[in-house]
């Protein structure tokens, strides 16, 4: 998969306590629920910057997550969402 950009950030996980994460970042497909939204994808983790930078070369690296907390589903459904597929509504306006 492709990505519009790659990030190394440190870990947010406590036990990789020293560790880094990279991540790719993009935006949902248009067949994803969350479509058009951004996407953030791990790919790796490692030990130190450099490893990072080593098999990342083209990632920036930042001092803090890029993590964005609540996520929510866009409020207009896909063009293919029907109520009587699962008989469920998207909300009080669909």
């Amino acid at each position: 998969m492709k990505y519009d950009y790659i990030t190394i950030e440190p870990s947010a996980h406590e036990h990789n306590q020293g560790e880094f994460d990279v991540y790719g970042h993009g935006t949902y497909p248009r067949h994803s629920v969350l479509a058009g939204q951004h996407q953030r994808v791990w790919l790796d983790s490692f030990s130190s910057v450099k490893l990072a930078l080593g098999a990342y070369p083209n990632a920036e690296v930042l001092e803090s997550s890029t993590r964005i907390f609540g996520a929510t589903v866009p409020s207009c459904p896909p063009s293919d969402f029907d109520p009587a597929d699962a008989g469920e509504r998207w909300d009080e306006d669909y």
